[in-house]
């Protein structure tokens, strides 16, 4: 049986088409590139605001500089129009790792706003693609976005992710997520005898958790997040003494929690303790209805 390459659709079934618009000022070639060539590219001039360096990428392409193995194989360096390096500062420093010069393909001209697409599918992160950005604590910062992302379209309990261009949107419409992710990655890393937040909860987590109940009550917040850490003046019946209770059980357990269910057991706290309520236990089961943040705005 031979396979239609086409679909016959009624006009009514048929998509609209646009026409793709060609890149204009595109150029290619190849060039040999020299250590000295290398680091002038590698300048922050050049290289701004890319994402943060992997140095065993770095050393693996070295190594196989050395043995001779490399060879130009069609992966371009790409720059923008702007002469900013949107791709390709590993292998840079792989040829200044290495001393050695090495035949690269380059790619010049391309629209600086494309920088988001390059490498999706495997090879950066969403913290690469907030470093490309230019932002700050982009660990933290993307993990939390994720769960924002997850908790706006009511798809906590899935492992869906955001695209680059979902996370911006997402950043956009909710900046202040930022200061909550500076928190988390200034407080929560600091080496001191104390606990810190990240002791109790995973980092990005602990930025979103802190997002969503600053934004709706921040006395309150203030209020959560330093019993939470500190676990002074809780009673038994203290929904902050029960979720710390939870949490240290989780830690002590040598299976890895899922965070979904560690997440829901803090907005349950977090509801009970924004109302007055006290408690006698802090559960949840995992056939139930994932739990809002309390006022639902929040």
């Amino acid at each position: 049986m031979q396979i239609p390459l086409t679909v016959q659709s009624t006009p009514e079934e048929a998509p609209p088409i646009q026409a793709p618009t060609m890149p204009k000022n595109h150029t290619h070639r190849t060039v040999l590139v020299t250590p000295d060539q290398a680091v002038a590219w590698l300048h922050p001039d050049v290289n701004r605001c890319n994402r943060p360096i992997t140095p065993g990428r770095v050393k693996q392409y070295a190594a196989a500089m050395k043995r001779g193995e490399w060879v130009a194989n069609g992966q371009t360096l790409i720059f923008a129009s702007t002469g900013r390096l949107l791709n390709g500062q590993h292998r840079l420093m792989g040829v200044v790792e290495s001393n050695m010069a090495v035949f690269m393909d380059i790619i010049e001209g391309v629209d600086e706003a494309a920088f988001s697409t390059l490498d999706t599918g495997a090879n950066r992160s969403s913290s690469d693609y907030l470093a490309l950005a230019g932002e700050q604590h982009t660990k933290v910062l993307g993990t939390a976005l994720t769960w924002l992302f997850r908790y706006i379209n009511y798809k906590v309990v899935t492992t869906e992710r955001p695209s680059n261009a979902q996370m911006r949107v997402v950043l956009n419409d909710n900046p202040n997520i930022r200061e909550s992710a500076a928190y988390v990655n200034n407080k929560g890393f600091q080496k001191k005898e104390t606990t810190t937040i990240t002791d109790l909860l995973p980092p990005g987590l602990a930025a979103f958790v802190r997002y969503k109940i600053y934004e709706a009550q921040p006395v309150k917040a203030e209020e959560f997040f330093d019993k939470l850490v500190t676990g002074a003046n809780l009673t038994n019946t203290d929904p902050v003494w029960w979720l710390r209770e939870r949490l240290a059980k989780f830690r002590s357990e040598k299976t890895k929690k899922d965070q979904t269910e560690i997440l829901a057991l803090v907005i349950k706290a977090w509801n009970h303790y924004v109302v007055g309520n006290e408690i006698q236990q802090l559960r949840f089961h995992k056939n139930s209805e994932f739990p809002r943040f309390w006022p639902e705005n929040a």
